[in-house]
């Protein structure tokens, strides 16, 4: 059974990550996100995607069981890769895209949302990368994207959560917006720029994505050479 559900009309692909009851990502819905997105991003009649959740919140991170708690190096590495090329076919689909988060957006959730194009959230949104509380490193680049340092460091090294209120403040959060009308807000943002000029809309996207590039991939890899580092110490 598909763990996403995914609609396109009027050019917009709406998809909608459907794992209950957390979206916790395994290794099946991050091909399934790979996919879809790589598709998106060839489909001519595509202009935007919006990304969405259809349970209790936006998406609880990494299935642990799935990938980093798994005692098997090569499940740790292969773990690793799905996550990168997920964020990578995000990140690079060559259409705009839109997260309508609600809830909770946790440790691989944040990464998620770090590299879509805008952030629509409800009023009910926090965000944390609780992965120090399991032992692990992961995320912090991506919370590094949405906050200041000071408060990146803060969430990483605590585990604690920050509202979605708090991360508005530094101008990550397009829209905050009550719960019901998430959808509908985040649908007419989808609309302005299915709207606009296609080929305008990529390159400028093309272009804001090759100036944040500079040094981006380098801190995700450090970060995951100190996770590798850390698994290994924890195994002796």
């Amino acid at each position: 059974m598909s763990l996403i559900i995914v609609s396109c009309e009027n050019n917009i692909c709406h998809i909608q990550m459907n794992r209950a009851p957390v979206n916790a990502v395994n290794g099946q819905m991050h091909r399934e996100l790979i996919d879809v997105f790589t598709d998106a991003s060839e489909q001519d009649d595509i202009h935007v995607v919006l990304l969405s959740s259809t349970v209790k919140g936006f998406c609880a991170g990494q299935d642990l069981k799935d990938g980093i708690e798994n005692t098997s190096n090569e499940h740790f590495e292969q773990s690793h890769a799905q996550r990168l090329a997920t964020r990578n076919a995000i990140y690079h689909c060559k259409k705009p895209v839109i997260a309508a988060v609600h809830g909770f957006v946790i440790g691989f959730g944040v990464t998620i949302c770090s590299v879509c194009d805008v952030i629509v959230a409800a009023e009910n949104t926090y965000f944390s990368i609780p992965e120090i509380r399991h032992g692990h490193i992961g995320a912090g680049t991506g919370a590094n994207i949405l906050v200041p340092d000071k408060l990146a460091r803060y969430m990483a090294y605590t585990g604690n959560s920050v509202s979605v209120a708090e991360v508005a403040k530094f101008g990550a959060i397009n829209k905050v917006v009550p719960k019901s009308d998430l959808l509908k807000e985040s649908m007419q943002i989808a609309r302005d720029i299915s709207s606009s000029h296609l080929i305008a809309v990529q390159y400028f996207k093309q272009a804001f994505n090759q100036n944040q590039d500079n040094g981006l991939a380098a801190k995700a890899d450090l970060e995951y050479n100190f996770a590798k580092k850390l698994r290994q110490k924890n195994c002796r």
